[in-house]
């Protein structure tokens, strides 16, 4: 299944031994939980009760209320359904920086560990990684001294991927707006809300569905 053989996540879960389970929040495109159980855990019963445990905390940890979680797969038995079951290897990335005169559609690929490469029309041009809960960083290509960082909001699951915006700026207070995973339908509807930068619209940055308390 792709969600499994094509996503860190997925390749972590795959590398356990028996017991196993992992688990998603649930529904996904408005739960961004996920929950991975230990290695040498001594029941199946275990690891389930353990991979539950994780992604409840993970959504906790995001500050997102409403929401369950569902087993995705335990051992070697798949039971999301096969819809739940694909993954993007890339997926869109709407990006507006005015201060660099940046305002478009680019491709964000996922790396082993779990970071972003932002692509346009001459390649690679930036790099997006997460070093704790809900914070992110962004450095261009050519910059590696400049380093633009905030807020990341997870959204959801679209494809297997995790939607999120980002709200960040560097140490002279240049802003950029990042919108990671979302359908193009989700941003002709919500991008115009979504990408303004708190503290100059008073955009919520409160994590959940989109809808039109986001924007």
């Amino acid at each position: 299944m792709p969600i499994l053989a094509q996503s860190p996540l997925g390749a972590a879960f795959r590398g356990r031994s028996f017991p196993r389970a992992i688990t998603y929040g649930s529904p996904a495109a408005s739960c961004p939980g996920v929950g991975l159980s230990q290695a040498g855990l001594s029941s199946r019963a275990e690891a389930v009760r353990d991979a539950f445990g994780t992604c409840l905390a993970d959504l906790a940890r995001r500050g997102v209320t409403g929401c369950a979680c569902q087993l995705g797969a335990v051992d070697d038995m798949v039971l999301l359904p096969r819809e739940g079951t694909a993954y993007a290897r890339g997926t869109s990335a709407r990006l507006k920086a005015p201060a660099l005169g940046i305002d478009g559609l680019f491709v964000a690929e996922e790396t082993s560990d779990g970071a972003l490469v932002l692509r346009g029309t001459d390649g690679p041009f930036a790099l997006v990684d997460f070093p704790e809960d809900r914070r992110a960083r962004l450095v261009l290509a050519g910059e590696p001294r400049t380093v633009f960082a905030g807020d990341a909001i997870a959204v959801g699951f679209r494809r297997g991927r995790l939607a999120r915006r980002l709200y960040l700026q560097d140490a002279t207070g240049r802003r950029i707006t990042l919108l990671v995973g979302f359908s193009p339908a989700e941003l002709d509807q919500y991008a115009a809300g979504w990408l303004l930068h708190p503290g100059s619209s008073g955009t919520q940055l409160s994590a959940g569905s989109a809808g039109a308390e986001d924007g």
